[in-house]
């Protein structure tokens, strides 16, 4: 596995780990940890789940989209083995691409936003209509940040992926930088 593919799962996990340690901390870094994130979430306490009475540093919907990021990309990591191969089969009969992998999953990510929008709609249209009761839970925020979460950490992946075998494709070609000067991409090598 390379340093990327271990960065990558690394990288979620610690923002999986830090969104969940605030109750472990001492106060004072509890609440720069939960400065960081506060433009990320909203933190309303109400929908923000609590461990000892003390809450997580994202709510109920971001501990599932982190959550989901997290183990999107472990399992884009632990099917790499099998997955790599099968999908260098499929180019090689060109029945699938790393576009056709990229256009399922950017697909896939609009429909997981379906039920996450009407999770999040639901209690506003209630509101508005005679759909009186209707109303979200902390597991359908979970599940629905879950769901985004996971899709995302796979597309997050596949597009690592398909950058770097584009980039193994061509090794020697020079990339153009904003100011014009050329430099040449990085391999597997300088990995």
């Amino acid at each position: 596995m390379s340093f990327l593919w271990l960065g990558c799962v690394a990288g979620s996990l610690l923002l999986v780990g830090l969104a969940v340690i605030p109750p472990w901390l001492p106060e004072a870094t509890r609440w720069l940890l939960m400065q960081a994130f506060a433009p990320l979430c909203h933190q309303i306490p109400a929908r923000s789940p609590t461990i000892d009475g003390v809450h997580l540093a994202v709510c109920d919907r971001c501990i599932g989209i982190y959550s989901g990021l997290a183990g999107g990309v472990v399992l884009a990591a632990a099917l790499r083995a099998t997955a790599v191969p099968i999908v260098k089969h499929l180019q090689h009969v060109r029945t699938l691409s790393w576009d056709r992998v990229l256009s399922v999953l950017r697909l896939a990510l609009v429909g997981v936003l379906i039920p996450l929008a009407i999770d999040w709609l639901g209690p506003f249209v209630a509101e508005w209509t005679s759909l009186s009761g209707w109303t979200n839970s902390v597991e359908s925020r979970f599940a629905t940040g879950l769901l985004l979460g996971v899709v995302a950490g796979l597309l997050l992946i596949v597009v690592i992926a398909n950058s770097r075998a584009r980039t193994r494709a061509h090794p020697n070609e020079d990339v153009s930088s904003s100011e014009g000067t050329s430099t040449r991409r990085t391999t597997d090598a300088d990995v």
